[in-house]
């Protein structure tokens, strides 16, 4: 029964991460989600063995449970994943595109500092004209 309810609970898990991989197939975040998802397939491979290895007569929590309810927490717990990968990977994109904009606007300043005549010709004709303002307002 438990060995039963993990494959099927790896098969929901797998179907939803290649959900999520179709959703946002940009660069990091579908790398992201790949990660994660054969993190987490094989933590629950893991834990299938371990489940094997156990002796038969041991009673969980689960196996006195109704069947709705441990179904109802099954379905509680992929919609929570489901919901912090895809989290998870709406932050990196995010955090992805405000970098490359910071650097679109840093990249966007230096253009204009390094490259704008008019803004060198202004700086370079305060640098000449101030001087002589000056002294022309001391009076000499």
């Amino acid at each position: 029964m438990v060995r039963l309810t993990l494959q099927f609970s790896l098969f929901i898990f797998w179907i939803l991460c290649r959900q999520i991989t179709k959703i946002g197939a940009i660069g990091q975040a579908a790398e992201f989600v790949t990660q994660a998802q054969i993190g987490t397939n094989w933590f629950l491979l893991v834990i299938a063995k371990e489940l094997e290895q156990l002796p038969k007569f041991r009673i969980t929590i689960f196996d006195l449970l109704p069947p709705t309810i441990y179904a109802f927490i099954n379905v509680v717990v992929y919609v929570a994943v489901f919901c912090f990968l895809l989290m998870a990977q709406f932050l990196i994109v995010f955090s992805g595109t405000l970098i490359i904009l910071y650097f679109g606007f840093l990249l966007i300043k230096l253009w204009d500092r390094c490259f704008n005549k008019n803004l060198a010709e202004r700086f370079v004709l305060i640098q000449e004209h101030e001087p002589k303002r000056i002294w022309k307002n001391k009076g000499n």
